[in-house]
């Protein structure tokens, strides 16, 4: 042992029977310090795990049954019995009992009986029963039982039973039971039962019955209380339908909207013949809608269309751009008559046989009509009709 070494454990050894002179002991079990090198070369040899400390120093590894102030190891420290207070490993933290307290670990932190506090560590948490902690961890964080708190991971959390709190994490989030609070994911978060905050990902977000939003990519729940957000929402009871219109743009368009009142997505398919020229588009929109009787309903939609001329040809732009403000009468049989007004914005980089940018042939008329930054914009005013189902 150094010099440097020995006046620290000296130190410490003094330090901490000042500290437990002045205090009664928290259990008559306990005893105030144990030092190991690697068990069960130890104060107390092989007997340190049947014993209870309030202190414990291990150079490389340590046993003991309970600590309940503090416990550091070079590499492992491992509690046949409960963990509290401060405990420090540069490996990992191996708890058979409950931990209370600060966790510490250089790459795995476990408790059998979950516990209370703030667990870090460098690769995993891994609590086998329900926490009340926050939880951060590089790479997974996982809880059999319930989470409340907080779960911090660059990779996944998960608990198995509720979580209340927050769950962060670069890859995917889960939860197995009614919960409440925010998940954020990089890819995906899943409810496995209803779920009432948000939940917030890269691409998609499930759960049952959602009472708050949804933002994702793709959002799915059987039910919600509130609006999903994405390229596509699909919700089990909510707002489904297909719409068969016609306008001057295109004379032939079919639609497929699916969300809730509120915010649904749209995607379609569209076509018109003028002459020897065939037009098609496919296209995707948001709209929202609401009721203002028993048989009549409001909608505003916003949609954009690629647009092609014969044949499939994407080497330039060609965007109808449509606002709508629709009136919904309700004909019985989960039937609806929609027709309004529309705004149209048409850009085009089409040229003539000059090179000169005129925009494509596509718009039935103009009120607007100019080239700005090598684009073509028309705009014009239309209306539409159609029937949803």
């Amino acid at each position: 042992m150094t010099r440097v070494n020995l006046i620290l454990t000296v130190g410490f050894l003094f330090l901490s029977n000042i500290i437990f002179a002045q205090k009664d002991s928290i259990s008559s079990n306990y005893e105030n310090f144990q030092y190991s090198f690697i068990y069960p070369l130890s104060t107390s040899g092989g007997e340190s795990i049947n014993k209870s400390y309030h202190t414990s120093f291990n150079i490389l590894a340590g046993a003991t049954d309970n600590v309940d102030i503090f416990e550091l190891a070079g590499l492992v420290n491992v509690n046949k019995g409960d963990q509290a207070g401060t405990q420090f490993a540069g490996i990992a933290n191996l708890t058979n009992g409950e931990s209370k307290g600060l966790k510490i670990a250089g790459i795995h932190n476990q408790s059998t009986k979950g516990g209370t506090g703030f667990f870090v560590a460098g690769i995993t948490n891994f609590m086998l029963d329900s926490v009340d902690a926050f939880l951060v961890a590089g790479i997974a964080n996982s809880v059999k039982g319930n989470s409340k708190q907080c779960q911090l991971a660059g990779i996944s959390n998960l608990a198995t039973g509720k979580m209340t709190g927050l769950q962060l994490a670069g890859i995917s989030n889960f939860a197995g039971k009614n919960s409440r609070g925010l998940q954020l994911a990089g890819i995906v978060n899943v409810a496995g039962g209803d779920y009432e905050g948000a939940q917030i990902s890269g691409i998609l977000n499930y759960a049952k019955t959602v009472k708050g939003c949804q933002l994702g990519f793709i959002n799915y729940a059987d039910s919600i209380s509130g609006v999903p957000i994405g390229f596509l929402s699909f919700v089990k009871n909510g707002y489904k339908a297909l719409e068969i219109s016609t306008s001057e743009s295109f004379y032939a368009t079919a639609s497929f909207k699916t969300g809730v009142n509120k915010f649904y997505n749209i995607f379609s398919l569209s076509a018109k013949q003028i002459g020897d020229n065939f037009f098609w588009g496919f296209g995707y929109g948001l709209g929202t809608k609401r009721q203002l009787s028993e048989k009549l309903e409001v909608a505003i939609e916003l949609h954009s269309n690629n647009v092609n001329k014969d044949a499939f040809e994407i080497n330039e732009v060609n965007i109808l751009n449509t606002l709508k403000i629709n009136t919904l009468f309700d004909l019985g049989k989960k039937m609806q008559l929609t027709a309004g007004p529309s705004f149209n914005v048409f850009l085009s980089t089409n040229t003539n046989q000059e090179g000169e940018i005129t925009g494509m042939d596509f718009a039935p008329w103009h009120h607007y009509n100019k080239v700005n930054s090598n684009v073509n914009t028309k705009m014009y005013f239309g209306v539409n009709a159609g029937i949803i189902f």
